[in-house]
């Protein structure tokens, strides 16, 4: 009867395992940690320009960057303190779409790309358009009051997903 010695076989893969296991939780960290596993959505990087006129409404313009979908973003108005302490966390507002058009009164299309200016007509600026519902009854907050002139909110470009893309401070003319 002949005898074979196997005794080494099973050690050997044993450690060959443990050093492919090793390499592969290894590849599995390496890659999360580099943002592998996460989605490959990248915040798009946009510069505007905003200008209010109580009798114009409002504009604004790209001034450079990515472009961006007009399906994908959301304008929000932000009253800033100087409508009083505490306003820019209570008077926030979304502005419809569908009042937005482009410089000859046409609605928006499908991209908003340097050069581009958005208009919000003076009509579509009013208290009721601009400002959350429950703040309709003060007056003072409303962008097209009198004494709003002179005060700023904060014009602010976000994706779908509520990243902030930009904002810049917006001040109230007549």
């Amino acid at each position: 009867m002949i005898r074979r010695n196997e005794d080494a076989v099973s050690p050997v893969v044993g450690v060959m395992l443990m050093l492919i296991l090793t390499i592969i939780i290894a590849t599995l960290v390496s890659g999360y940690a580099g943002g592998l596993a996460s989605g490959s959505h990248k915040t798009p990087q946009v510069t505007i320009k905003g200008q209010f006129s109580q009798t114009n409404g409002l504009q604004i313009t790209h001034f450079g960057g990515d472009v961006m979908p007009v399906s994908e973003m959301r304008l929000v108005i932000r009253n800033d303190e100087s409508f009083g302490p505490g306003m820019a966390q209570m008077a926030a507002n979304v502005i419809n779409k569908n009042n937005l058009t482009d410089g000859n009164g046409n609605p928006l299309g499908t991209a908003f790309k340097t050069g581009d200016t958005i208009y919000l007509s003076a009509a579509n600026s009013t208290c009721s358009a601009l400002q959350p519902q429950e703040n309709i009854s003060h007056q003072d907050l409303c962008l097209d009051n009198a004494s709003s002139i002179g005060k700023t909110f904060t014009l602010e470009l976000e994706d779908l997903r509520g990243q902030m893309v930009t904002q810049v401070s917006v001040t109230v003319n007549p």
